[in-house]
């Protein structure tokens, strides 16, 4: 997890919109990834309905705390 924030951060200090984006799609992806690894070994499993569900609620409460950019 580190090694990807280091590659978010060198890209966006490089000033690479391309590398930082890329480099958190990544970060993001493999977040997903150990999330659903932890909860399934958790025993914690949701159908593919109920997280879209769950990331459709959170992305709407965002929505409305999050100031506009220009």
């Amino acid at each position: 997890m580190h090694s990807e924030h280091r590659k978010i951060v060198e890209a966006i200090e490089k000033q690479d919109g391309r590398a930082a984006r890329d480099a958190m799609r990544k970060h993001l992806q493999n977040s997903l990834e150990r999330v659903r690894a932890l909860a399934l070994a958790s025993g914690v499993e949701t159908t593919d309905a109920a997280q879209k569900a769950t990331a459709a609620s959170l992305f709407s409460d965002l929505k409305g705390s999050v100031a506009p950019t220009r």
